[in-house]
């Protein structure tokens, strides 16, 4: 009898595009020898709160996941410590959409920045039936244009007035009662918000072999003769060391943990692997990128806030021709929910006068008086950054070219302020003089060949045979539209092609 479990594939990694891409190829996939229904395991780090619910509504929650997942912010959410740099969730099902469910799909700009970047094959065709069903899936539509507070419309009208054409915000929600609590990052116990749910489901469904609290130490590479293929994971469950076998294995650890599970796996840059390379790739950590923004508060003499209701938002986006092919997107990030501005921060704001009775006053009504507009660069070229082999991420975090774009941003949306009918009576003008890389994509990039890449546009490996790598790492570039729903958007288009390439009859 093998010492291990075998299996047709494994996805290491449950979050967003792991839970996704496995109940898909479960559903749609077969043995493309026997034409018989796969054996497909799912190895997640963290916890599996929600097993074998009988019915997954979103809107009502599931009791367990209630009893973890109350009104508190996801950064301050960890029901195990993610061990890596950046905002995650360590659980089956991993991060679902924050600050208000806004869920914008990958721009037309996006597609073409990816294609520049790395020269992957994506095209925005291509990706209609993926964006179809990641629509439909997290329910994204338009912001409710009666829970636009009085802060949203005065954005709208100055925008417009200086010739721009703002948009409401698509959100991904369903079922939502308006509680109040979505800005600022906030988790949903209600699962009102997009996520993973509906594809944990599947999974239950289909027979994925969901295997929780597994930390998964590698992935086995053999060589054969001149070849490296992978074989299967090492990973530790509940203090017990375990091997699982598959012909085929698929990589989805997010921006961070991908690149150290490949790295740990002897998969990486000669000179940060040394003599515990097994196959070499320069690019595996290098070019990490994603969201970097820089928000400008104005307090007003009224309420511009609604005391309760959903995170409503405009947007729109500013070209930067002279800084290369990329844009600035101006949003009015906390100009409706009154939740998104946190008492014991504006207690200590630069706005907030000396503790005392004026201090108690300001207090009283601040929370409803303050907003924030931000701006955002997406898609710069720019150096990047990198991934470490303990998840650490290293950039340049005062940039010039990144910090001239925020300085421009600035300097927009204090002018935006200026237009607007009910003008603010102070401002934080201040540009940044570092700043941080949120929505972190791009450290195992997809594209042309292994020069400038890891995967190719199918995510199958330039250097290992039957490995594959999807998620945030594979993205080619930050996006304009964030990240969770190109994230999403991009694992519904890995598993089609996984499934066209790897498992239907005679692939």
């Amino acid at each position: 009898m093998p010492e291990y479990d075998s299996y047709d594939l494994i996805v290491a990694g449950g979050g967003t595009a792991g839970c996704l891409i496995a109940s898909r190829i479960a559903e749609h996939g077969i043995h493309p020898q026997t034409g018989d229904r796969l054996r497909v395991a799912l190895i997640e780090g963290g916890p599996y709160y929600i097993r074998g619910q009988a019915e997954l509504r979103p809107g009502y929650g599931v009791p367990e996941r209630r009893r973890a997942v109350v009104n508190i912010n996801y950064q301050e959410f960890r029901a195990q410590p993610w061990p890596y740099d950046g905002h995650q969730n360590k659980m089956v099902g991993g991060c679902g959409l924050h600050w208000g469910g806004n869920a914008h799909l990958p721009f037309g700009e996006d597609y073409d920045h990816w294609r520049r970047e790395s020269g992957v094959d994506w095209e925005e065709e291509k990706f209609q039936a993926a964006v179809d069903e990641i629509s439909q899936v997290y329910n994204i539509r338009p912001s409710v244009a009666e829970n636009m507070t009085l802060g949203n419309n005065l954005f709208r009208d100055a925008a417009l007035a200086m010739g721009r054409q703002p948009k409401p915000s698509p959100m991904g929600r369903r079922n939502c009662i308006n509680c109040g609590y979505c800005g600022s990052g906030h988790l949903c116990k209600y699962d009102s918000k997009g996520s993973s749910l509906y594809y944990i489901h599947q999974c239950e469904k289909h027979g994925v072999k969901i295997i929780p609290d597994a930390e998964i130490e590698k992935v086995i590479i053999e060589k054969q003769g001149g070849r490296a293929v992978a074989r299967g994971v090492h990973y530790t469950q509940y203090g017990e060391y375990r091997e699982a076998r598959a012909p085929k294995v698929l990589v989805t650890c997010g921006a961070a943990g991908t690149p150290v599970l490949l790295m740990r796996s002897g998969y990486g840059p000669r000179e940060v692997l040394g003599d515990r390379l097994i196959v070499e790739n320069d690019n595996i950590g290098k070019h990490l990128d994603g969201d970097i923004g820089h928000g400008v508060d104005a307090l007003f003499d009224i309420d511009i806030k609604d005391l309760h209701g959903g995170v409503e938002r405009y947007d729109f986006t500013i070209s930067q021709a002279d800084l290369g092919y990329q844009g600035v997107q101006i949003r009015d990030s906390k100009m409706s929910a009154i939740d998104e501005a946190y008492p014991h921060v504006l207690a200590l704001h630069s706005f907030a006068p000396q503790p005392g009775w004026e201090h108690k006053e300001y207090m009283r009504t601040v929370c409803s008086r303050l907003g924030s507009i931000a701006a955002t660069v997406g898609a710069p070229i720019w150096d990047k950054g990198v991934v470490t082999p303990t998840g650490t991420h290293v950039y340049n975090r005062s940039h010039p070219g990144i910090l001239k774009s925020l300085k421009e941003g600035t300097e927009f949306i204090v002018e935006l302020y200026d237009r607007m009918a009910i003008r603010p009576i102070k401002v934080d003008a201040t540009p940044p003089k570092r700043f941080t890389i949120e929505h972190q994509t791009s450290s195992c990039r997809a594209g042309e060949s292994s020069k400038n890449s890891v995967v190719n546009s199918d995510f199958e490996s330039h250097n290992v045979e039957n490995l594959f790598v999807s998620s945030a790492a594979v993205i080619p570039c930050g996006n304009l539209s964030f990240a969770h729903i190109p994230v999403s958007v991009v694992a519904a288009y890995t598993w089609r092609r996984l499934v066209e390439n790897h498992f239907s009859r005679g692939a």
